[in-house]
């Protein structure tokens, strides 16, 4: 409700608790998705990114501390290896993502990858990346299709690309409605 009406200074002490006292690494998750939130609502972008990098270091998703492009052509290739032997269009067959540490991971990177698109530009390839390769690994989600959309948008803009990247623009379209949750 702090954060709702805008009262951020109670909303990061309640946040603070909930973080203290939590039993369960889910509820943690979830404080973090709100931090998350209240920075960007504060035009606090570098905050906001922080806490999304601290939040994915706890479910196991790794980012490096000054990626560079290299790093992001490396994470283009390692996405090329999991769909080696598939289409685009097979990633529609896949099951739903089911792991909620995992669906916590796409939700978090969903919500501070705006921040880092202003404030840290360099990882914002990466989040997306990121995003697809949880999907081609754990399964299609609610998140999966604009990440899938997004990264047709760095196969164009990174590698000129122009065929590949609109085939998962349109695939991320086709996915539309199909995953839901």
């Amino acid at each position: 409700v702090s954060y709702l009406s805008a009262r951020f200074d109670e909303m990061q002490r309640n946040a603070s608790i909930v973080e203290n006292n939590a039993k369960e690494l889910l509820d943690k998750l979830r404080v973090f998705e709100i931090k998350i939130a209240a920075y960007l609502a504060q035009n606090k972008m570098l905050e906001g990114v922080n806490n999304m990098r601290e939040a994915l270091k706890l479910v196991g998703v790794k980012l490096p501390q000054k990626p560079g492009k290299l790093n992001v052509l490396a994470a283009i290739i390692k996405t090329k290896l999991l769909m080696r032997g598939k289409k685009i269009d097979d990633l529609k067959s896949l099951n739903r993502m089911e792991d909620p540490y995992k669906q916590a991971a796409m939700r978090i990177i969903a919500s501070g990858s705006s921040a880092a698109y202003y404030a840290m530009p360099s990882i914002f390839p990466l989040l997306i990346i990121k995003m697809v390769g949880l999907s081609i690994k754990y399964g299609n989600y609610r998140l999966s299709s604009p990440g899938y959309c997004t990264y047709g948008l760095i196969i164009i803009r990174g590698l000129g690309d122009i065929n590949n990247g609109y085939q998962w623009g349109k695939f991320s379209l086709d996915l539309q409605g199909i995953v839901e949750g």
